[in-house]
C-alpha cells in the first residue's frame, strides 16, 4: 500500500515541475515555486477543480490545449489509474487478512475438537463412561464400588500404590488409547 502511495507522490511531484515550467508565468500564485504547484496538483486530485489563476482559453477563445492535455493526462493516471491501483491493494489486503483470520480461526476449531477428543490419562474413557451412565447418586456410588473392588485384589479395603498400577496396565478397551507420552505410570509401579 504504501508504494501506491509512493507512485502518486512521485506522479504529483513530476506533474508539479511541469506545472512551474508550463503555468508559472500565467499564474505565480498557484504555480509559481514548487510547493505552491504541489499543493496545487493535490488540490486537484482531491477537489477535481482546476485553479481559477490558469485560463483554460486562449485571448482569442480557443481552448489551450497545453492546459487541457496537462489536466486530463494528470486525472487520467492519477485519479483512473493511481487511485484504482490503490483501492485494489486495498481490497485485497482485507480480502486476505480476512481469509487469514478464517483460516485460524478454523484451525483452533480443530485443535479444540481434538483436544476435547483426546485421552489424558488411562481413566478417562472410564470416568467419562461412568458419568454418562449412572442414574442417580445410589447408582453412581454402586458402579464405584464395584470398581474399587476390581481394583482392590488383596480385598483388604484400601488400594496400594502397586494395585493401583497394576489395575491400570491391565485396563483394555478404549481406555487403551491414551497416549504413551501424555501419562507415564510412577516409578515405583512393578514392571510388567
Amino acid at each position: 500500500m504504501s508504494n501506491a502511495f509512493l507512485i502518486l507522490f512521485i506522479i504529483t511531484s513530476i506533474y508539479a515541475i511541469l506545472g512551474v515550467s508550463l503555468f508559472a508565468d500565467d499564474s505565480y500564485q498557484d504555480f509559481g515555486r514548487f510547493s505552491h504547484a504541489f499543493y496545487t496538483m493535490f488540490y486537484f486530485t482531491y477537489a477535481n477543480e482546476w485553479p481559477d489563476g490558469v485560463n483554460m482559453h486562449l485571448a482569442d477563445g480557443s481552448p489551450d490545449w497545453r492546459v487541457g492535455m496537462f489536466s486530463m493526462s494528470y486525472v487520467v493516471i492519477v485519479g483512473w489509474v493511481v487511485l484504482q491501483v490503490s483501492v485494489a491493494v486495498l481490497l485485497d489486503s482485507f480480502v486476505t487478512s480476512t481469509a487469514e483470520i478464517e483460516e485460524n480461526e478454523m484451525a483452533a476449531q480443530r485443535i479444540e475438537a481434538k483436544r476435547k477428543h483426546q485421552v489424558k490419562n488411562p481413566l478417562e474413557p472410564l470416568l467419562r463412561q461412568l458419568s454418562r451412565s449412572y442414574v442417580d447418586d445410589v447408582d453412581l456410588t454402586d458402579k464405584l464400588r464395584r470398581l474399587f473392588k476390581l481394583l482392590d485384589r488383596d480385598e483388604t479395603g484400601r488400594l496400594s500404590g502397586e494395585e493401583f498400577c497394576v489395575a491400570l496396565k491391565k485396563l483394555v478397551g478404549p481406555t487403551r488409547r491414551f497416549r504413551a507420552a501424555a501419562w507415564r505410570p510412577p516409578t515405583r509401579c512393578p514392571p510388567s
